[in-house]
């Protein structure tokens, strides 16, 4: 199984680490915090597809471990995993479906 990322949620992914590396004056230390939490969250999703709480049909939401994210997706079919958004818990909530 693999991990396909819309470009929106790309865009979720640059927006979040270019925020971590201004609030540390440059220092790349947090965003790469960060992108390591995504990288454990994605094993983790791979792992048990199916057992994170449905966000809204037929999406699904992966909390994000220290970070304030959920990684939204959904399996679109035996082999892929599609990556709909890396959602800011204070952002409005589905705004992806839009």
């Amino acid at each position: 199984m693999h991990l396909h990322y819309l470009p929106e949620a790309k865009a979720d992914i640059l927006a979040a680490m270019n925020y971590y590396i201004e609030q540390e004056s440059g220092d790349k230390k947090i965003a790469a915090e960060f992108y390591q939490a995504l990288k454990v969250a994605e094993q983790d999703i791979l792992e048990f597809p199916n057992f994170w709480p449905i966000a809204s049909p037929p999406y699904r939401r992966k909390v994000m471990q220290r970070f304030p994210y959920s990684i939204i997706f959904h399996q679109l079919d035996e082999a892929t995993i599609e990556i709909a958004a890396i959602a800011h818990h204070k952002r409005q909530p589905n705004y992806w479906l839009d």
